[in-house]
């Protein structure tokens, strides 16, 4: 049984808050210029990499015994970011676009299986953080976050029929998270870390 017939036999739906994903340290991985007002746009704009790393888990539904699907996820690449005063934590609300990246490995008979997949994560108010307030021109500004809704699909991968992400509060999986700014050469280091479905 080759690997595309095994995975192409049914659709899959990944609702994070189901999966094991784990909290990650905070890890540089994008360094964005300052906004203005001694801060920087959060979900950081940049095109260039993932930002905010999930943690790992299995695709094992589906699959012969035995099988599984191990993923790394992140996700980032934000574009068309609105940050704007409010939400429950007291500070700012973001709506964005961007995409979610899962690097994906095959065990058993999908050994050798090896494939990264992206995700559009976009449509107007499909994807919401809050952040707690931060302190302007601090030159380390941390917050903690929480996860209103992201949600994403793709038909379009040859692998998958149908893969889609979903989590957040909205979705009634709770999903806390912090965001770390600390400043580099007139710019802002943006680190972040999610606890999904907490």
């Amino acid at each position: 049984m080759s690997s595309r017939s095994t995975i192409r036999g049914s659709a899959l739906l990944l609702m994070l808050g189901l999966l094991a994903f784990s909290a990650a340290a905070h890890a540089e991985c994008c360094v964005v210029a300052d906004n203005g007002p001694g801060t920087a746009t959060l979900p950081p704009i940049t095109t260039g990499a993932p930002c905010i790393y999930l943690g790992t888990s299995e695709i094992t539904a589906g699959l012969p015994a035995g099988t599984t699907i191990q993923i790394v996820m992140s996700f980032g690449f934000f574009i068309n970011q609105n940050e704007y005063a409010g939400g429950g934590l007291g500070g700012t609300v973001s709506e964005w676009d961007g995409l979610c990246e899962m690097q994906m490995t095959g065990t058993g008979v999908l050994t050798g299986f090896s494939h990264t997949v992206q995700i559009p994560l976009s449509g107007t108010q499909s994807n919401m953080m809050e952040w707690a307030p931060r302190t302007a021109y601090a030159p380390v500004q941390s917050a903690s976050a929480d996860e209103l809704r992201f949600c994403g699909q793709t038909f379009s991968h040859p692998q998958f029929d149908l893969l889609r992400v979903a989590d957040g509060n909205d979705f009634g999986m709770p999903s806390p998270g912090q965001i770390q700014l600390v400043q580099t050469a007139g710019n802002w280091a943006v680190s972040g870390k999610a606890i999904y479905g907490d």
